[in-house]
């Protein structure tokens, strides 16, 4: 870690903007003007500390946090990394997370790489897997409508549906499930109540969150 500060500084002192860092990386914006610059600072570090740098350049960066952004690579793949990724970090893989409106993400990354309006991604998909979000409720589980669920509950967005999904315990939400309509068992056709304009909703809210929308200010009177 003092040696990935020791980069930082290097960087910073130089003129060369250091956009995010964590404990095994360093991510840079420059002009390409500053591109002898940046690998001369980089071979300075690699024969100090004697450790190996790999480099990922990419178009394009947005992020929430350090641990939490999408990056479009060069080759237009993009990587995608927090709570909108679809594997976690332990394992790289699926078996990581509960999947969480991952149209949403598709959206973004539609967006991000090609250009796709939001409602088109969300719109057009067909599949349903995409449009659910799964969360473990506390024992000894959750309910709507006072009937009982489980202790992993799975939903998506209708139109029309009203309330949220509760614990049994405490009879307190499940996080984010105003207006969720419970599916424990996947339907054999789509649905045809899919509140699409939910789906554009958050996937509005994740482009605030990375800094691609600004939200528009607001005025106070006093």
């Amino acid at each position: 870690q003092l040696a990935i500060l020791m980069l930082v500084e290097m960087f910073e002192c130089n003129g060369i903007e250091v956009i995010s860092a964590n404990t095994d990386g360093v991510t840079v914006y420059y002009d390409e003007a500053y591109e002898e610059k940046v690998k001369y600072w980089i071979k300075f570090w690699e024969d100090t500390t004697n450790y190996q740098l790999e480099d990922v350049d990419y178009l394009k960066f947005y992020a929430r946090d350090v641990n939490a952004y999408f990056a479009v690579k060069t080759d237009g793949k993009v990587k995608i990394k927090g709570p909108w990724s679809e594997v976690g970090s332990q394992s790289g893989t699926k078996l990581d997370t509960n999947p969480v409106v991952l149209v949403c993400t598709d959206a973004v990354e539609a967006l991000l790489s090609k250009g796709t309006p939001i409602e088109e991604t969300i719109k057009n998909c067909k599949d349903f897997t995409r449009f659910i979000s799964v969360r473990n409720a506390k024992a000894p589980g959750a309910h709507k409508n006072r009937e009982y669920l489980g202790k992993v509950v799975r939903w998506y967005y209708a139109k029309g549906e009203m309330g949220s999904i509760n614990t049994v315990a405490h009879n307190s939400k499940v996080a984010d499930s105003d207006g969720a309509k419970p599916c424990m068992d996947l339907p054999l056709d789509f649905p045809l109540d899919i509140d699409y304009s939910r789906y554009i909703n958050k996937t509005r809210e994740i482009l605030y969150e990375i800094g691609y929308l600004q939200k528009p200010k607001q005025l106070q009177f006093f």
